[in-house]
């Protein structure tokens, strides 16, 4: 479809933005619904995909994102209508009412609700931005343009504003990801509250580098009504490692909503919020939790006993049979902890206390992740997907199916979108293609993918490599025999995998060790190199780091060479040694904490219009 024909079936009314990557207008359609019209310049491949991925969308009925109404390919990528969706957007300056602390977390726990339901769908919003927020005269908020490609990180010389709202992944070469969309509003979320962008440069190259490398100070720095809660919240959303960010949308608003005192806070909470605070400031602070009981002169007491180290059923037992009674325990969330084990306490050990005083425990467990949607993928693009998040693969289960190709998954659990300990497997079920007894057809999959479907087939593999000048390099060019031919159970099939085109450029492998697995990613993409992740054991300072390679750093290989990177994870996970014990932190005054500050209510934008 010519965009000239999609333009006849629309009313134009305003030029928003005529020129650039994507252009929109204000548009009324023939039944008289004003909409916002966009067109995206993409490849006919993405513009696909694309308009694949957004026709999940049409039937997304949420108050909280704008409806999609119609999408389609052009002769130059894909069009989007959407409803208009009248109000101000948070990037107008001044916005026509003060935002306090409680305004900006009410707006933005509302955003996570849209969000959350975009992320059901298998999609990612992509253009989180402040601009892509949008709160009408009655007070509702609307996400605006989900689905809409985020503009292009520029480089150096460039203007710093390109690169304000983007994220530590997609620096590194990776496609965004829910986690993604989390860190972005995360970024707008730190604006609301301090007035000011948390990474700042001369121009897009430094903002660029700021996001992969510095920690952003806590929004109070800027603007003391900020409480403590709210600080947490935020620096939560902008950890680098998508891991160690929200699990989800859903997760993020429940925090937001917990810290203005619209939803009670459960204590691990708190303590996963008040721990990455104080890391990113570096600052060490200490809460007593239940007060211990003093005793009073000729009283009785009792010695606290050590207590860190040990299981909650063992410190529990401890506590009782020293005349004591367990107090509050709270969770903590933690990679260098064996899950269930006392990481701190309160009262400290050897403190002597009245008989019954309470004891309050802090247990560790394990960082939850969200699972990402890998059915539809390659066996390999799974496996790394599954590995940048932190999963493992426990086994994959090859079937025939004849809806899809051999060698993609047709099945994963736990499904997309639920939340599981960091470190857990995922069960895989990989398409051997339709039963017939004929040979899978691999031509165009990588070497591996290609050996695991024909393997699965019940054949056995041989790889030859030869140059191609259409083929990327690692991916196989032929086959002998031919798809659909018919041969013997545990016969041979000889693939034919591309080196490249003639002359294909060489590559230096580089040294990825002690890199997380995003800044591997980055670095193998700029070597022109592929990368597998797998997981083996590591010691608590290689965590979630890259702690072995193959090939070594700095050998010669083709460009397209797929490198396998180890990343570490507790030895724990692997049946080796438990957690180490940990020091017994020294009781200190109670520091004292503050809930969310605002009025209530949410700015008034009546009569107001921005440009969407």
């Amino acid at each position: 479809m010519s965009e000239e024909s999609v333009l006849k079936r629309y009313e134009m009314l305003e030029v928003l933005r005529g020129e650039g990557a994507v252009r929109s207008y204000r548009a009324k359609s023939q039944e008289g619904v004003e909409v916002c019209l966009k067109f995206v310049w993409a490849e006919e491949t993405k513009a696909q995909e694309a308009v694949a991925k957004l026709a999940a969308l049409e039937s997304l009925e949420h108050p909280n994102v704008a409806k999609l109404l119609e999408t389609g390919l052009t002769e130059n990528g894909y069009f989007i209508a959407r409803e208009w969706v009248q109000g101000t957007s948070l990037d107008t300056k001044p916005m026509p009412l003060e935002i306090t602390p409680k305004i900006a977390a009410e707006v933005v726990a509302k955003v996570c609700a849209g969000l959350a339901s975009v992320h059901e769908r298998g999609l990612v919003a992509e253009n989180v931005r402040p601009s892509s927020v949008v709160v009408t005269p009655k007070g509702d908020v609307k996400l605006v343009d989900v689905g809409v490609p985020a503009d292009r990180v520029g480089g150096a010389g460039e203007p710093a504003e390109t690169a304000l709202y983007t994220s530590p992944e997609e620096i590194a070469g990776s496609l965004p990801s829910p986690s993604t969309d989390i860190y972005r509003l995360g970024l707008v979320l730190y604006e609301l509250l301090a007035g000011e962008v948390p990474f700042a440069g001369v121009d897009a190259a430094a903002v660029a580098q700021a996001h992969a490398g510095e920690t952003p100070k806590p929004p109070s720095a800027t603007n003391p009504e900020v409480s403590p809660a709210l600080d947490g919240v935020t620096l939560k959303a902008l950890q680098k490692d998508p891991v160690a960010r929200y699990a989800s949308a859903s997760a993020m608003g429940e925090a937001l909503e917990a810290a203005i005192g619209k939803k009670r806070m459960s204590p691990w909470v708190w303590v996963s919020l008040i721990a990455v605070l104080l890391a990113l400031v570096g600052v060490w602070v200490y809460t007593r939790g239940t007060e211990a009981e003093e005793p009073q002169p000729g009283e009785p007491t009792v010695a606290v006993p050590q207590l860190v180290g040990a299981t909650q059923q063992d410190a529990e037992t401890a506590i009782t049979d020293a005349g004591l009674d367990v107090g509050k325990v709270g969770e903590e969330e933690t990679i260098e902890v064996k899950p269930g084990i006392v990481t701190t306490q309160t009262p400290a050990p050897g403190k002597e206390v009245a008989e019954g005083s309470k004891v309050d425990l802090t247990v560790s467990k394990l960082p939850a992740v969200e699972v990402p949607k890998v059915t539809g993928d390659s066996q390999s693009e799974a496996i790394s997907k599954l590995g940048q998040v932190g999963l493992r693969i426990e086994d994959i289960e090859y079937v025939f199916d004849k809806r899809v190709d051999a060698g993609f998954v047709v099945d994963q659990d736990p499904q997309a979108r639920s939340d599981v300990d960091l470190g857990s497997s995922v069960r895989l079920t990989v398409s051997k293609g339709e039963e017939s007894g004929k040979v899978p057809s691999v031509v165009g999959l990588s070497e591996e993918d290609a050996g695991s479907a024909l393997e699965a087939a019940g054949f056995s593999v041989k790889s030859t490599k030869a140059e191609s000048a259409d083929v990327p390099a690692g991916n196989v060019i032929e086959q002998s025999p031919a798809a659909a031919s018919a041969a013997p159970a545990g016969s041979t099939v000889t693939i034919t995998v591309s080196k490249g085109a003639p002359g294909t450029p060489q590559a230096v492998v580089p040294d990825l060790l002690g890199m997380g697995a995003f800044q591997a990613a980055g670095a193998l993409r700029d070597a022109g190199l592929k990368g597998t992740i797998v997981f083996g054991p590591a010691s608590s300072e290689n965590l979630l780091k890259v702690v072995d390679q193959d090939p070594r750093a700095g050998a010669t290989v083709d460009q397209g060479t797929r490198v396998t990177v180890t990343l570490g994870l507790p030895e724990f996970l692997f049946g080796g040694t438990a957690a180490p014990e940990q020091p017994v932190e020294p009781e200190q005054p109670d520091t004292g904490d503050s809930g969310g500050a605002g009025t209530e209510g949410m700015p008034s934008t009546e009569g107001t219009t921005t440009g969407q």
